[in-house]
């Protein structure tokens, strides 16, 4: 048996935002591997403690758990906030007390969001674990991140932030920055890329045979290109930010090309771009967006520098939709056929009058040694 954190951040949906669909293909290795997975729900955990309760816990493991606030307090210093020092000893008694706790071995965890870093020090020093960690970002590094303590971000949380994955057995990242960040940094990172499930390959595989006869048999009086990503996401907004405004600049660009902008939140956005060839759809159904893959000549990604990898890309690539983005959005993706790079807006003019040709699909199953570890393992 396996426990896994449950996602409380994220949904296991592959028609989700990009870290629904990581756990989505994450959920559908292991399913398919048949391993018995036991899920531990800590979006739950602290409402089932009343305040006098946490503190009482507090006091009962203050001794027994000592060296995981020193482990996990190393890089703030011992006294951290106390909420903190309450949730290491509410939430060891809770995992304590799980029927299933002294079943297993192995823990995966891919929600390694800021206020649990103290997991695997618990698993792994209290219950004897190894841990498995699969990052969705470095989550120090994202620009707009912050720690509930802190408002802003500094060395010292990505020092923690280091120090946690390093005590984990091994650390999949998503992208390979990550990984070779990680590697610098004592953690055993290896690469695992994203890429879609089975049934959404199906319907990617179908988009692009729609493509072909679209090309054929439609032609637009002038080419249309998809920008698309969720505008509550800090670097997403940043970068659509950025090229709207570029866009606005350059009216001759708007004049001969057509511009469909969606994605959950987008409709901020619309007062940076006020032209009749530039759409700003806000949040599309699954149909809809199929239309816009079908119909664009391109999609343009322009993101700020940050961590993790855009799991569109696979999935545009597999549409046979060609894409224009900048540098900083292609982490993991620099050598693919499919894609034209850009350092600066200002080369954008030429790469919409030829983006790159599509590339042939491609499936992989980055999972299978992902998959080939757990079961060495747990053997």
């Amino acid at each position: 048996m396996i426990i896994r954190i449950k996602p409380y951040h994220f949904e296991i949906n592959p028609l989700g935002d990009g870290g629904d669909k990581r756990e989505a293909q994450i959920d559908e290795a292991l399913t398919s591997a048949g391993f018995n997975i036991k899920d531990i729900n800590v979006s739950t955990i602290g409402f089932q403690y009343s305040r006098w309760d946490k503190i009482r816990l507090f006091v009962k493991y203050y001794t027994n758990l000592s060296d995981i606030r020193r482990e996990f307090s190393r890089s703030y210093g011992y006294f951290r906030p106390f909420r903190e020092q309450l949730r290491i000893s509410y939430y060891y008694d809770h995992i304590k007390h799980l029927p299933f706790i002294g079943e297993s071995k192995t823990l995966l965890w891919s929600n390694t969001y800021p206020f649990l870093w103290f997991i695997p020090y618990l698993f792994k020093y209290k219950f004897g674990y190894r841990v498995l960690a699969l990052p969705h970002n470095i989550e120090s590094l994202v620009p707009g991140q912050t720690k509930d303590y802190f408002s802003k971000k500094n060395e010292r949380w990505l020092y923690e932030e280091l120090r946690y994955l390093s005590a984990c057995d091994k650390v999949y990242c998503i992208a390979l920055e990550d990984e070779w960040l990680l590697k610098l940094t004592n953690s055993n990172a290896e690469f695992l890329s994203y890429f879609p499930v089975k049934t959404l390959q199906l319907d990617l595989l179908k988009i692009r045979e729609r493509r072909k006869y679209n090309t054929i048999n439609h032609k637009e009086e002038i080419p249309s290109f998809l920008i698309m990503g969720s505008a509550t996401n800090s670097p997403t907004y940043i970068g659509m930010k950025e090229i709207l405004v570029f866009l606005a600049q350059n009216k001759a660009i708007l004049d001969t090309c057509k511009f469909c902008i969606a994605g959950f939140g987008t409709e901020i956005l619309k007062d940076f771009l006020v032209h009749k060839n530039a759409e700003f759809l806000g949040t599309v159904d699954n149909q809809k967006l199929e239309d816009l893959l079908v119909t664009c000549k391109a999609a343009i990604i322009n993101q700020a520098a940050s961590t993790g990898a855009l799991t569109k890309i696979q999935e545009y690539l597999l549409a046979g939709v060609p894409i224009i983005m900048n540098h900083f959005s292609a982490r993991s993706y620099h050598s693919r056929e499919g894609i034209k790079i850009f350092r600066s807006l200002e080369e954008l003019p030429g790469l919409l009058a030829e983006p790159a040709e599509i590339a042939a699909p491609v499936i992989i199953d980055p999972c299978i040694k992902l998959i080939q570890d757990i079961r060495k393992l747990i053997a």
